[in-house]
């Protein structure tokens, strides 16, 4: 639901299907914790906060107290607040990953895995999440190349996206003739992150980097490579300005 704030600030909290119980006692906490200190909280900075707690009651409740304070007489907690006062997550640091790559940032991809690396996530966890960013943007290509949707640059707004192409995307996933594990079944930001940045990239490219990261998987099992220098090799090339 939505809390109308003063000046047009609309803080939106998601009511996804089958959230548990939980995340409702924790919106209405929030709120409660803003109330009494008359602040507010841009949506950007709910989402970010969520996605660096997970939506966890108490660390919530005790990351927006920190917030509260280190914002002082300010009257809005900010995204920039959250990212500077909330520690960095593994979930953090997966969408930086998957950011840089689909944005062809070479430099933050390679620090983004360095990140996950040193939290110690698992390379074939890492290497699982690249392969799903790859598959988004090569299944984003298969629809703008579809014909089937209206035209769009890659700067639109998430806001035109929803009004303008997000409709498109319901009566294509209406008709059942795409797969059920298809981009047209995740969720709205994930398909506009992918259509957005899938200009990016030639069909030929991202079919050719299934296939690299399918050598990947491969030489993980067998041990023929160091796992790093797999992924950064990889990273290296998808990122390339000239590919």
């Amino acid at each position: 639901y939505k809390i109308i704030a003063q000046h047009g600030i609309v803080l939106h909290f998601s009511t996804a299907k089958g959230e548990a119980a939980q995340k409702e006692v924790l919106q209405k906490e929030i709120k409660k914790l803003l109330d009494r200190y008359h602040k507010k909280m841009t949506p950007a900075a709910w989402v970010s906060l969520g996605r660096k707690t997970g939506f966890e009651l108490r660390r919530s409740i005790m990351e927006l107290e920190k917030l509260i304070f280190f914002i002082g007489s300010r009257p809005t907690i900010e995204d920039g607040d959250v990212e500077e006062v909330v520690g960095k997550t593994k979930e953090d640091s997966i969408f930086d990953l998957t950011a840089a790559l689909s944005g062809k940032n070479q430099l933050a991809a390679l620090q983004a895995l360095k990140a996950l690396l040193d939290q110690g996530l698992h390379h074939l966890m890492i290497l699982t999440m690249i392969v799903r960013e790859i598959r988004f943007l090569l299944q984003a290509k298969i629809l703008v190349d579809s014909g089937k949707l209206p035209k769009f640059t890659g700067s639109m707004e998430y806001s035109w996206f929803q009004r303008h192409i997000l409709p498109s995307l319901n009566e294509l996933a209406a008709t059942k003739d795409l797969p059920k594990d298809f981009l047209t079944s995740k969720h709205p930001f994930v398909v506009f992150n992918a259509l957005r940045n899938c200009g990016r990239f030639t069909y030929p490219l991202l079919v050719g980097y299934l296939d690299d990261l399918l050598e990947i998987d491969r030489g993980f099992k067998t041990s023929s490579g160091d796992p790093q220098m797999l992924l950064e090799n990889f990273l290296i090339k998808a990122c390339s300005k000239a590919s």
